[in-house]
Formats: C-alpha cells, structure tokens, sequence
C-alpha cells in the first residue's frame, strides 16, 4: 500500500465533527480510524458513550439486515459499554474519486477520536495490513474491525500471538458478517478462534496464522476481531480473488452513467430516481417522492434493505424502463443544460432525505401517483391508506400484510396470464432505432432491399430518408425535418397504404429553460414539455397528435391499424397509464392503466 496521510487527534467531541481530506487520484483505498468511548459506569451516566462515522454521508447498516436499518451497536461504530473506554480500530476499504471527501464523526454524548490514517492500495487482488498492534489490557470487548464497501473477499487470514498467563490468556475472536468463526481444537474457548494456553507456549505455539476461506460475493462485508486480555495482532490478510478493476464511480459533478447502475452511490441512484420521476415538481414533491423510496429501503417485509434495488426493481419506477423517454435525462442529467440546476436540487434532497434531515411529510408513504389519471386499482384496495397529497401528487402507504387472500390467487392469475400469453397474436413493425442508437446511414444502407427508408439522424436529430439500389447500395438521402427541436423515439410503417412516421419531439430548443424563481414558470415549462409528431411519407405534413409533460414515457402504433398510436404515462410509482389516440381527430378514444 502507498501512505497518503496521517493525523494523530486525541481530542474528546461532543458534537458531530467533520474531516475533510484530498484524493488526487481515483482508486482503492483503506481508512483507518482508531477512537475510544466510555461506558456508563464510568461516566455515571446510564447507557454511557458511542461514536458512528459516515464517509462521504454513506450510512453503514447491520449485516444481515432486519425489519429496522440499526445505523448503531453495528461493527463500524464505538460501543462504550463494550469497549469501557478502551481503543478500537475500524478500516474501511472502499473506492473513492479524485477530489474532496468528508469523514463525520457522530458522537452520542461523547467520544474520543485517536488518528485516522489513509492508505492507496496499489495490489486490487489482495491487501496485507501489517499491522503489529497489542491490545491495551482489557475483557472481552471489540479491537479491530475491518468494513468492505461493494466488495467481494474470498479469503482471509491474520496472524496473531495470543499468550498464556496465570490467571487469564490471552484470546482472539474472529466474527464475519455476524457470524462467529468457531474453534474446534477447544471446548472452553469455541467462540475464541485464537486462545492463549500453557501448552501453547510449552510448544511455542502462540503465534498462529488462520487462513479462512469465505467466497463473499460483492457487497458490504464486515471483519471483526475481538480481544480478550492483550494479544498482538501482527498482520491481516484480505484477498478478493482477481484484481478489482478501477471504475469510475458517478459524482454529483459527473454523473453520467458507466453502463451499471450499481456503480452509483445510493446518493447517486436516488438523486437519479427523484430526478427522472419527480424534477417537474416542487421541492417538497421531490423530497416526498424521496421518502416513499426511503420508506421502501426501510420496510423489508417487502423490499430490499438498499436504494438499488428497491429503485432498479421492474414496474416500479418507469424511468428506469428502457423505453421510457426520460431514461437518457436519468442516465445523463447534464444532458439538457438547462436542466443542471435540478439537477444539484435534485442530489442535495437526496442526501437530507437519506440522513434524515427533511422531514418525511408523507407519514410513512412508500407509493405515489398523479392525479391527471383516474385512481388506479392499488389505491383503491384495502391495503392501501391515503397519506397527503402534494401539488397533484397523491401519497399512499400500501401494506400487503393486510391481504391474505392473493396468494392463493397467484397461481391461478399466473396461468391465466399465460395462456393470455399464447393467444396474444404477433405484430411486426418495421422500424429504425430511436435517437440513442448510434446509428449512421452507412450502417442502415448495408444489405438493405431495394427502396427506401426512414431514420432519426443521431447528430441532427432531424428526420432523414434514404434510397438504395436493387442490390441495397446507398443512392441518396434528404433531410424531411428542419426545425431544430429535439426528437426521439422514431418509429415508421411501411405498407401498400403508404408510409407513416411518428416521433416524440421536445417543445423547448436546447438552451432554451425558465425562470428558476418563478414556480409558474417552472410548471408551464415542464407540463408542456413534449409533443407526439405524425407525419404521412416524405411530403406529408407534419402534425401533432399528443402534448404532455415531463412523465410521458414512450408510445407505439395501434395494434388494430396504423391509425392509431398509444401514449404511454408514467403515473407514478407501480403506475404507468396508456391512452389510445386517433391519428386523425386527435381525440382519445380509450384510456387504461397498464399496471
């Protein structure tokens, strides 16, 4: 490992503390902080001192996860009812970016902050700490933890000297992800995997090195070492099987997505869900959609205990979709300049929603829709309870465990969906991409038939058709949209009744936005914010059939005939809404929420 700093503390808070350091060069790197609380009786006051740390605002949780996040008493905090004011040391391995970062430190009551240190590790396949710490003279209590952030390990091993005394050895306990690793040379020391004996040292034996293997998949893992008396821990070894490849990680100032949306921070990932969802509306819609997802993370009767997959889960969030039209907007939230500013509002209400500094409004809300569409079936049911509604958006708190008769149904309704499935018949559209395939007209020209095509050009973002030879050979293009306005989703009909093409087009140039202080302006900028284009072959007129606002997701052709399109509506959480138009009067026809 390369040393980057160190700074020796001592020094006693009583209010949160924050540190702040440099990175200049993004990586690996290892976190040691070594700090110390006092019990209760040593301090004459019930329940005594603790100390929890948050890097970069992440909060660590227990592993496994319960019903309740326990954000303290876990193995990345300071117990002073264990501890009794002795010294403990927790190394948190974790990826950080080139530039700032803040440690705080979250005292209850009090505690004692030693030094931190920071180290680059160069070696991603394994780390060795060397570390030849003895314990200070104490019972039973935490020494050494080690925190993995969304990392594997497959094994480990720690080489430590536990020596034999009179009245009491030395002993070592080695507990990972909760789970005590036991000692089966020993009856009287099972859960101490390392234990100081006269045999021991008669054979001087007391210095061993435990190889364990563990197969840890990707994730957060804790390493914990327990003291009893004062051993010396001489070195630990982590190896996470093949080196960990660098990745950029996506940052408030750079946040376009690698590829993974597992690669964001949990910041990151709910900053990008509250972007595409809720941008449109005020900040306390923004922060209240940020609860219902918070409320979700925090509810493992149902969800997942963290912010990816609670968000990423399928048909709950339709931004994530990949026909939705505001999934290139989350991927890239720099991708309309005038959007930015949302952007930040967007990230600094995440953060307050995750640490608890905005207030949940919602009351405990974990679903949402808006009320531009009819109430649909979920807030209808008996498990469902209305919470607030804010500008024209409704909360509600769904509790499934109220509901006992849909599971025996389950079975019944997935066959029936099947079988629907299978009487389902195919329709086939021929069609070029949308505006984010990286298309160009070479590409389309190779091996195509004789005739012509239409395609969304994705530099111009203007509408094209091309001709080609009977052998498929490129002839000419021409350009049929000129306007300059932003278009995706490009679909086009060949058939014997003539050619029809359809797009969404954005109604505000790029560069063009609104007046920031002024909400009406914010409003009438986002509920005008995108019109469905229809256009009858090369000469056709161009005309618009449907406007809506910032939720319109996608669209497609009528299933019947070509005269017809159906928009789609992202309504809210569980909640995506379907409109059936005519091309020719413009006028809904039908309207049904899809789920």
């Amino acid at each position: 490992m390369e040393f980057i700093t160190y700074q020796n503390f001592n020094k006693s808070i009583t209010e949160n503390f924050d540190h702040n350091f440099i990175i200049n060069k993004r990586g690996l790197y290892a976190v040691s902080i070594t700090a110390s609380c006092r019990s209760g009786k040593q301090t004459s006051q019930r329940g005594g001192e603790d100390l929890r740390i948050e890097i970069d605002g992440k909060k660590l949780r227990e592993i496994p996860a319960k019903d309740k996040p326990q954000y303290k008493d876990i193995p990345t905090t300071w117990n002073g009812t264990d501890l009794k004011g002795l010294k403990k040391t927790v190394i948190f391995i974790l990826w950080l970016e080139k530039g700032n970062h803040k440690i705080t430190f979250a005292p209850y009551r009090k505690a004692k902050i030693e030094n931190i240190k920071i180290d680059f590790v160069k070696d991603t396949s394994k780390i060795e700490f060397s570390l030849e710490k003895q314990a200070e003279d104490g019972d039973r209590r935490p020494w050494h933890a080690f925190a993995l952030i969304n990392l594997p390990l497959k094994f480990l091993s720690a080489n430590i000297t536990t020596k034999w005394r009179l009245k009491d050895s030395d002993d070592v306990k080695l507990i990972i992800d909760n789970k005590i690793q036991k000692n089966k040379f020993s009856i009287f020391h099972r859960n101490w995997l390392w234990s100081g004996s006269i045999f021991k040292k008669f054979f001087q034996k007391e210095t061993q090195e435990k190889n364990i293997k563990t197969d840890l998949s990707q994730g957060i893992h804790y390493i914990e070492f327990w003291a009893d008396r004062m051993p010396v821990l001489h070195n630990v070894e982590l190896d996470f099987g093949e080196a960990i490849k660098i990745k950029r990680i996506p940052t408030k100032d750079d946040p376009e997505w690698t590829g993974n949306f597992y690669d964001d921070t949990e910041q990151i990932i709910l900053s990008r869900a509250i972007f595409g969802e809720a941008r449109s509306l005020s900040d306390k819609g923004k922060a209240a959609v940020g609860w219902t997802i918070k409320n979700r993370v925090e509810d493992l009767s149902r969800w997942s205990n963290n912010y990816h997959d609670v968000i990423l889960e399928k048909k709950q969030y339709s931004v994530f979709n990949e026909t939705d039209k505001n999934l290139p907007f989350v991927k890239n939230p720099f991708q309309d300049k005038t959007q930015i500013d949302e952007w930040f509002k967007c990230y600094e209400i995440a953060g307050k929603v995750m640490q608890g500094e905005i207030k949940d409004l919602t009351n405990g809300a974990n679903h949402y829709f808006s009320n531009f569409i009819p109430t649909p079936d979920w807030a209808k049911s008996k498990q469902s309870e209305f919470k607030i509604q804010i500008g024209n958006t409704l909360f509600y708190n769904l509790d499934w465990s109220k509901n006992k008769g849909f599971i025996k149904l389950k079975p019944l309704l997935i066959g029936l969906i099947s079988i629907a499935v299978l009487l389902t018949g195919v329709y086939v559209i021929a069609e070029i991409g949308d505006v984010n395939n990286n298309i160009i007209i070479s590409d389309v020209a190779k091996n195509m038939p004789s005739g012509k095509r239409f395609l969304l050009n994705p530099i111009t973002e203007e509408i094209e058709v091309i001709y080609f030879d009977k052998n498929g050979a490129f002839l000419r293009s021409a350009q049929m949209t000129t306007n300059g306005y932003s278009k995706s989703h490009f679909k086009a009909s060949y058939s014997g009744d003539g050619d029809r093409l359809g797009f969404f087009q954005e109604l505000h140039k790029k560069g063009e936005g609104y007046d920031k202080n002024d909400e009406k302006s914010r409003k009438e900028y986002y509920d005008n914010y995108i019109a469905l284009m229809i256009m009858d072959g090369k000469h056709g007129a161009l005309k618009e059939v449907y406007r809506g606002d910032a939720h319109t997701s996608y669209w497609e052709w009528g299933r019947d005939d070509y005269g017809h399109v159906i928009v789609y509506y992202n309504c809210g959480s569980s909640c995506l809404y379907a409109y059936k138009i005519n091309i020719e009067t413009k006028e809904i026809e039908s309207e049904y929420h899809v789920y």
